[in-house]
Parts: C-alpha cells; structure tokens; sequence
C-alpha cells in the first residue's frame, strides 16, 4: 500500500510538471519540447499511461506488458522518455496510423525506422553569439565535431550558431567556438612605391646584386634571374631585407633628381586577410552588345598603373608571412580595342615585425609626346608652328615597392585608421 501510494504521488507530481508544456498529439513528427522526469520503482503500465496522456498519444499496452521503471532523465522529449522506460524492460513502440502498440522487443516487425527514433539521453539546443568570425563560414567546420543525430543550423541575421545535440557535444563545441571567435590581430602595412627613371647607365636596370653589399641578406623569388638586369616582358624581380647600403643607394638616386615618390600609402588590415592598393589610372573604351536584334554600348574601363596585393599572416613565433602580389601595368586603346602590357609575379616571404622589404625588377616602357621650340620664335602668332615640332621620346622606369608590416592590436589599430582618414581627407581637399 506505502508503494502504490508513493508512485501514486510521484505520478501526481510529475503529471502536474508535464502540464505545464504544450506537446504535438502525433508521435515521431518532431516533439522537441524538453522535460526533466524522474521515476522510482514505478509500474511500467503507469508511466506509459502518465507519459502517453501527456503526450497525446494512442497507446494499446497489452495485459502481458509488465515491469518496473527507475529513472532520472533531464532535458528529454516526452518521447524519448517513453522508448526509455519501454527498452529499460525489453519493450518497444510499433506504429500503425496513429495508434502506438506497445511490443516484447523480440516481436516488432521494424526496428530503428524513421518514425521510431533511437532514445538519446540528455539531448539539449544551445545557440552561440559569434562576435568576430561568420556563422555560415564555419557551419560545415562545427557540424564534424556534432553527433550523427545533431543538427547545426545558422541563423545569419544574427551571426548565430544553434545546435541540438548530446551535452557532452555541446560542450566541446562550445570549446571550440571560444577558441575560434577572438579579436584578430591586425597588420599595419607601410608602403612606399617609388620610381627610379632609368638614365643612359641604367638602361637595363638596376643589378641589385651590386646594390646591396656583401654580407648584407639576400634572396630571390624561385625562377627570377637574380644576378642579371631585368628586361621588360622578362622581369628578373629581386626581393631583399632592407639594408643600409639599399637605403644609400636611394638617397644617391634622390640626389640625381631621378627618384620620384609615387605614394606612401599606409592601411591597416585583419590577419590572413587580402589588402590592396592601386595607384593609376583607367583607360575607357566602349563595348558593344546585341541582344534579341537590340544593341546597347557600354563603356568598361582598364586598370593601369601600380597595383599591390598583400595578405598578412601572422605567425605563433611572432613573424608575418607575406604574400605579395605586385604589378605594373601600361595599356592603350587602339581602335577600340584595349591592349594592356604588365609585369607582374607573386610569391610569399617571411619577416619579423617592423621588418623591412623591397622588390625591384618591376620595368615599364613609355612613350611620352614632348613639344619642342625655339625660345621666343615658338610663342610667334600664327607664325610660331614654324619654329615647332613634337617629338616622341621612349622613356624607362623602374618601380620599387618597400614594404614594411607592424603587429598591432586593436587600440592601435583605430588610432592609426583615424589618423589615416584625416591625412587622406586632407589630401582629397587640396585636389579639389
């Protein structure tokens, strides 16, 4: 009498707790509403009625079913907890329609089908707020550390992550996304492209190898002629540390009058993370299209100039790894039709923080229009195209990149953002 009246209780408790959740009145169509059950020494003929009722379930338990259900289940579905007290004894579910049969295990005609899921204890859904990384960039990463059963599924409007697995899954994701969703580190870029006008003892290049001094550090990307000048369509690129006798070399040029400054560009970028910068200009030409006996002209343009690609990555030791996209380009416009000639390579090196690098070897050709005069007789009306002609003179240039990367963090990196916005804000007035 004590035993009924305690299961009778604890039934009455737990009949009462399950009331407070609404539930779907069909078996196996997705119920994930979660319950917290406990049973001790409870008649199994009980809880599946309690548990059936709740759940809205037609249930036929036939006169042999029999058997005993303790428990302790957190965070279940009413389902769950049902195949759980039928298994626990040697009992499972077969449907027919809508009417559940409650089954010796040994007599059921299909086992593990998709309206009889196999019981999963401990089942929960946790959402996960990313704050620096996409969700739907590493969705596909989080679900190989997710059970066979688990669901990941993002939400993008939110940046959110929700999975619905085992705790213990759960928690390891959790671990992993906490590792993965931190401040990147940022690289400042200092860049400065300068242009060396090639005069008579120059004309085919510089021979960096004399440039830099023995003992100074040297490489070279793989393929380029390293101890060769470089010809146009056939660069011999040179990439080396900054070193002194580099630096004395420019200032010798400087003096000469022929180094020009082209830019000294500076921009902050996230770690492994493409930054660009292009100094140039375009050249327009137009497209014509036919399209169902209707045509239309368009007018696209052609990039030429200087343009740089650099994708940091830092290091655990601290040192950034570069890729480094340089290209020089020339076009013209004949007839139309563009005709663009570059030089161009890409390779990666590795230096420290602070470290300087420069790559030469990036030749261009150009042809410039020069008007020449007699002083005084040229500038006659009328008569001062006598005394004129325009001449086309063939001029070469070498352009050299300096690069320099600093590891900043992300104090750092808003000041200096300011302060470049401000200086380019300055620039962009005076040209107005």
């Amino acid at each position: 009498m004590k035993i009924k009246l305690q299961n009778l209780f604890i039934s009455l408790i737990i009949t009462i707790v399950l009331t407070c959740f609404p539930f779907y009145s069909s078996y196996g169509q997705g119920n994930t509403n979660l319950i917290t059950i406990s049973f001790k020494d409870a008649d199994l003929r009980d809880v599946v009625k309690i548990l059936a009722g709740e759940g809205g379930y037609n249930v036929v338990v036939g006169n042999d079913v029999t058997g005993k259900v303790t428990y302790d289940l957190h965070n279940v579905t009413i389902q769950d907890a049902l195949e759980a007290a039928l298994k626990i004894n040697g009992y499972g579910i077969e449907k027919m329609g809508e009417i559940i049969f409650i089954k010796p295990a040994s007599q059921l005609t299909t086992q593990d089908s998709p309206t009889q899921p196999a019981f999963t204890p401990h089942r929960q859904i946790r959402s996960f707020k990313l704050h620096y990384i996409n969700a739907s960039d590493i969705a596909a990463s989080i679900k190989e550390y997710s059970s066979t059963n688990g669901k990941v599924t993002v939400n993008i409007s939110n940046n959110l992550i929700v999975v619905e697995d085992l705790v213990e899954n759960l928690n390891r994701i959790e671990t992993v996304l906490n590792n993965m969703d931190v401040v990147p580190k940022q690289v400042l870029i200092e860049a400065k492209i300068l242009e060396i006008r090639l005069s008579d003892d120059l004309q085919l290049g510089v021979d960096w190898s004399k440039v830099v001094t023995e003992g100074d550090s040297t490489f070279t990307i793989e393929g380029s002629n390293f101890f060769n000048p470089a010809t146009t369509g056939a660069p011999g690129l040179y990439f080396n540390i900054d070193t002194p006798s580099f630096k004395m070399f420019l200032d010798t040029l400087q003096q000469k009058g022929d180094l020009k400054t082209l830019a000294t560009p500076k921009l902050v970028t996230l770690d492994n993370k493409e930054a660009q910068i292009i100094i140039g200009g375009r050249l327009g030409y137009r497209v014509t299209t036919t399209a169902n006996q209707v045509t239309t002209e368009d007018v696209e343009f052609l990039e030429i100039g200087t343009m740089l690609k650099i994708t940091p990555r830092i290091g655990n030791d601290g040192n950034i790894l570069l890729t480094i996209y340089p290209k020089v380009s020339d076009g013209v416009v004949t007839q139309g039709l563009p005709s663009e000639t570059t030089t161009e390579v890409t390779t990666q090196v590795a230096v420290r923080d602070g470290e300087s690098i420069f790559i030469g070897g990036l030749i261009r050709d150009r042809k410039e229009k020069v008007d020449k005069q007699i002083p005084l007789l040229g500038r006659i009306p009328i008569l001062g195209y006598l005394f004129k002609r325009k001449t086309e003179n063939l001029s070469r240039t070498e352009t050299i990149v300096v690069i320099t990367p600093h590891i900043v963090d992300l104090r750092s990196a808003e000041i200096i953002q300011r302060e470049m916005d401000k200086v380019n804000k300055i620039e962009s007035d005076g040209f107005k």
